[in-house]
């Protein structure tokens, strides 16, 4: 998801000024780019779970939905959607498209640790507080909760517990933080 966006405003900047000065709103000029990424995001997620559902079984059961496959897809898709916003937070805040690289590749990495699923985070101070912001945790979260993770492993994790609790609260943590990132590059954007 933040790879696809990640260049996106900062190389449009000139032709985004020069629109603004035409009465652009900086609003709608946003809301474009965040539905376009939203819905390339969750085209490609669903292509990725659907394909790899050829090949591999999905999930025994479910947690809310009725279909284990279909909430894979959710969680999939839901953190593709919040990593592109985050892509436009972190292009809105750029001066050139050859700053964006450095950002990408260390938000990417820090998605993979802090996700929970290479290495525990929980109970380890700064590592599970800096977690919580990342969006890779709870989209990891959905699918180990769906999928009964805890099941497999000792030590368990409380986000990934078998349950609509769980599962819904993961949710609407990635609903929090896409709404966080969006208000926020809506800020950088309005200054530009």
């Amino acid at each position: 998801g933040m790879a696809s966006s990640v260049r996106e405003l900062v190389g449009e900047r000139p032709i985004y000024r020069h629109e603004r000065s035409a009465g652009l709103s900086p609003d709608a000029y946003l809301a474009a780019k965040l539905v376009i990424f939203s819905a390339v995001a969750v085209v490609q997620s669903v292509l990725l779970v659907c394909f790899v559902r050829l090949i591999r079984p999905g999930p025994d059961g479910a947690v809310l939905l009725g279909s284990g496959t279909l909430e894979i897809i959710l969680a999939v898709s839901a953190t593709a959607v919040v990593s592109a916003v985050l892509g436009l937070l972190v292009s809105s805040a750029m001066s050139t498209v050859e700053q964006t690289t450095p950002p990408l590749v260390v938000v990417v990495m820090a998605q993979l640790v802090l996700c929970g699923g290479l290495i525990p985070v929980t109970g380890r101070v700064v590592l599970e507080q800096l977690s919580w912001l990342a969006p890779a945790r709870w989209g990891y979260a959905l699918g180990a909760s769906t999928v009964d993770l805890n099941r497999f492993l000792r030590d368990e994790d409380v986000l990934w517990t078998h349950s609509a609790v769980a599962w819904i609260g993961s949710i609407v943590v990635l609903t929090v933080l896409t709404i966080t990132f969006a208000l926020v590059t809506l800020r950088l954007v309005r200054r530009r």
